[in-house]
């Protein structure tokens, strides 16, 4: 059974079973922007944000001489940055949101989600979100839920 999403003030969210609070902070800061991007635009190219060692959250992007960039791409240039900074101890955690199709468990038809991987030393963890996107309407969300991953910015070695 997928967890429910308890609300916090300000419309920060708290997932249970997810990882404490720096992902809380990345996800309460790359998913508002993404879901401004989706409902103004329709679309969205990968983005990323990143925690400082005090905490503060900021989000991150990367430049493309290309009007239609390869989201793939903007993805490994993203996490290649993020790596770096965390090999260099700028940051303490990380995160990427990008457009997946995801199936859920209770259907069988793929559908649109937003993907926002979570990183720490310690800690990995993939969120989704599924969404549908209606013309002349609001954007339909669902339920926000949370999968473990591998971790790919925190690593000695980037080929880990």
């Amino acid at each position: 059974m997928p967890p429910i999403i308890q609300e916090r003030p300000a419309k920060s969210i708290i997932i249970p079973g997810m990882p404490g609070p720096t992902f809380h902070d990345l996800l309460n800061e790359l998913l508002p922007a993404i879901q401004q991007m989706l409902e103004e635009h329709g679309g969205f190219y990968p983005i990323g944000a990143e925690m400082a060692p005090d905490g503060k959250v900021e989000l991150v992007g990367v430049y493309s001489d290309d009007e239609f960039p390869d989201p793939n791409d903007l993805i490994v240039e993203l996490i290649a940055n993020l790596h770096e900074r965390a090999n260099e101890g700028l940051i303490m955690a990380a995160a990427v949101g990008y457009d997946v199709a995801i199936t859920l468990p209770e259907t069988d038809t793929p559908t649109d989600a937003i993907c926002i991987a979570l990183e720490s030393m310690d800690e990995a963890a993939n969120t989704y979100l599924p969404y549908t996107l209606r013309e002349g309407q609001e954007t339909e969300y669902g339920k926000l839920v949370a999968t473990d991953r591998d971790r790919t910015i925190f690593l000695t070695d980037p080929s880990s």
